[in-house]
């Protein structure tokens, strides 16, 4: 199980460095899954985050699955990656393990956007307009912010990414 969670943190970490200052780890639950968690350390910018939830998996019995909440759906529909959903869980869907892992390992799904997205979500940063730093980032071209993984709730870093720029050498906009 821990080799699934390492994949998934190599996907995030690959998608964006930024994630490096995120651990996803596993938390063994009496319940019959266990909870796939995300933990981060506190910064001057941002608090602590300890085991906001990532998704639920079971490896064990005969249809080992891993559950996502309900929001997160249509990104498996749109990628034809099996889902179902019982009764008991309204606010989950589950998808087999083995094919989970066999769009995400061999067919090279991009799940990397989706799980930098449940992260973000689940550490639910306030959205900021700028910091000030907005002119070095604007020279820069990029976010300067000495916490990155704070500063993906910066709107005016969403604009540069999108090359927009509104001050500095660089301005376009």
């Amino acid at each position: 199980m821990d080799n699934i969670v390492d994949y998934i943190q190599e996907l995030i970490l690959n998608s964006d460095k930024d994630f490096k200052q995120i651990k996803l780890n596993i938390i063994e639950n009496k319940s019959g899954y266990d909870s796939i968690v995300i933990s981060s350390e506190m910064t001057t910018y941002r608090p602590k985050v300890s085991n906001a939830l990532f998704a639920r998996i079971k490896t064990s019995g005969k249809k080992p699955y891993i559950s996502f909440r309900n929001k997160y759906i249509n990104w498996f529909i749109e990628n034809d990656i099996n889902t179902y959903s019982i009764k008991s869980e309204t606010d989950f869907f589950r998808v087999p393990l083995s094919d989970f892992m066999l769009a995400i390992n061999f067919e090279k799904k991009d799940f990397s956007k989706l799980a930098v997205q449940i992260c973000l979500e689940a550490m639910n940063f306030p959205q900021f307009g700028c910091c000030d730093k907005f002119v070095q980032c604007s020279d820069a071209k990029k976010c300067v912010h000495s916490d990155l993984l704070y500063s993906t709730a910066c709107m005016y870093r969403k604009n540069l990414e999108n090359n927009k720029i509104f001050y500095g050498k660089n301005k376009n906009t």
